[in-house]
């Protein structure tokens, strides 16, 4: 159904649409970056993002003035068409997770992941797992 109507679109059109779901994606990623910080600021991580807190909030502000301006100029070039698209794309997607999660996961893991310090080598079905977690802590220089 969502593709149907992106189907009536110009490709310029989708073309915007693709950059800002696209921003949108990067934006919950920098969301994720901050909420971990905040609550887990001690969790082993494989990368670091230097400078402290001033690091991370040049990190997430940014790239998110950046995209924050390349959509007003993009609403200002193509329309509001294009960017009221985007918004139906990403209210779609808020509508429909849960619908789809209750419908398909009900609450089961798609693989289990051990989680640090419980490096189990079988997993709750049985079988047995590739080594996931490693057996030490690496060392931040």
């Amino acid at each position: 159904v969502i593709y149907t109507v992106f189907s009536f679109s110009s490709f310029a059109s989708l073309v915007v649409v693709d950059v800002i779901l696209y921003a949108a994606t990067i934006l919950l990623e920098l969301a994720a970056l901050v909420a971990l910080r905040v609550s887990a600021p001690h969790a082993a991580r494989p990368y670091r993002v230097p400078g402290g807190w001033l690091g991370v909030w040049l990190v997430v502000l940014l790239p998110t003035t950046v995209l924050a301006l390349a959509i007003v100029a993009t609403a200002q070039s193509e329309g509001m068409g294009a960017v009221s698209l985007s918004a139906a794309g990403l209210a779609s997607g808020v509508v429909l997770y849960p619908v789809v999660r209750f419908l398909l996961k009900r609450d089961a893991p798609d693989v289990y992941v051990p989680l640090d310090g419980e490096a189990r080598e079988v997993d709750w079905l049985g079988e047995r797992l590739p080594s996931l977690v490693p057996r030490e802590r690496p060392e931040w220089r």
